[in-house]
């Protein structure tokens, strides 16, 4: 699982000074970057987040962790998670031309690595070049038919010119024949 720190808020005393508003404005503007679309952020309990810095003496961190299907977006402090803000699926329920697409969003934001991309490619290959090699099979296969039809039909034919040739033959023979009787 790939994670990412978006944002941090500074542990200030007394309580209330930190802030984790401004953080959580820049995990907005992060999210909103990714053109995810759908899932909304739901603005995280603020004071529970202060209450857990102010218990620890540190501060806390917005993180977004990427498992290869789901990714989250989390309060984080004193390395524990405080409170999930979102978990989006983005596979796109299995469209994988939308879940490739995210994928090299998240790429851009270090959360995938290259060879998690060809592992997704090789499991889940592009629909559009499968369909062009389904269609490619499918016009080679009617050729071979043709072929195949076009070779049964002159296979066909050289029987019957082979037969008429041995009918003419044997025609031929007959007559050399009664010539030669004839004297001739």
């Amino acid at each position: 699982m790939s994670k990412k720190e978006i944002a941090r808020a500074k542990f200030i005393a007394p309580p209330g000074k930190s802030d984790v508003e401004a953080a959580w404005a820049a995990t907005l503007t992060w999210y909103a970057k990714l053109k995810f679309g759908g899932a909304a952020l739901s603005k995280p309990d603020f004071n529970k987040i202060r209450a857990v810095m102010e218990r620890d003496k540190r501060d806390m961190a917005f993180f977004a962790e990427f498992d290869g299907k789901w990714l989250s977006i989390g309060a984080y402090a004193s390395g524990k998670l405080v409170e999930r803000i979102v978990q989006i699926d983005a596979s796109e329920g299995g469209d994988q031309k939308k879940w490739r697409e995210r994928l090299e969003i998240l790429k851009g934001e270090r959360l995938v690595t290259d060879s998690e991309l060809q592992s997704f490619d090789k499991k889940h290959p592009d629909p559009d070049k499968a369909n062009e090699v389904t269609k490619q099979i499918d016009a080679a296969r009617k050729r071979l038919q043709l072929k195949l039809l076009i070779c049964k039909r002159a296979a066909e034919d050289l029987k019957k010119a082979e037969a008429e040739a041995k009918a003419e033959k044997e025609t031929l023979q007959k007559l050399e024949a009664a010539q030669k009787k004839l004297g001739g």
